[in-house]
């Protein structure tokens, strides 16, 4: 048994011509408007994942977690753990690194959830 290396990726808010939207409140308010429609899709899921759920935390507390977390990741709070890459025109965040099982990065798990349920893919 060993490390593994494991990254999330996402694109970066953008508007309908793939223009980055400004790392600033109002994206992440943005974000944070689009994320809560995917909650309620997803919460019971996460109520059985321990992964995305603390042990102790209702969904009520995760969503505010998970909604305090997006405002770091596009407030520039976790600007050392998340790199930006442009690939064929579009904007891209990424974080990962080596794992025993656990998260990476601080940054990991809010941006692994946004890929996962493709918060950002489509244009704002």
């Amino acid at each position: 048994m060993g490390a593994d290396f494991i990254y999330a990726i996402i694109k970066v808010p953008s508007d309908a011509n793939n223009v980055p939207l400004p790392f600033n409140d109002d994206t992440a308010t943005k974000v944070i408007k689009r994320f809560n429609k995917s909650w309620s899709d997803h919460a019971d899921y996460l109520e059985d994942d321990c992964i995305y759920l603390r042990l102790d935390e209702t969904n009520e507390d995760a969503l505010a977690r998970y909604q305090e977390e997006i405002r770091r990741v596009f407030n520039g709070r976790y600007n050392r753990q998340i790199g930006h890459l442009h690939i064929g025109g579009i904007s891209y965040f990424i974080t990962g690194g080596i794992s025993w099982g656990d998260d990476p990065t601080d940054s990991f798990n809010i941006l692994s959830v946004l890929e996962a349920w493709e918060v950002t893919t489509a244009p704002f």
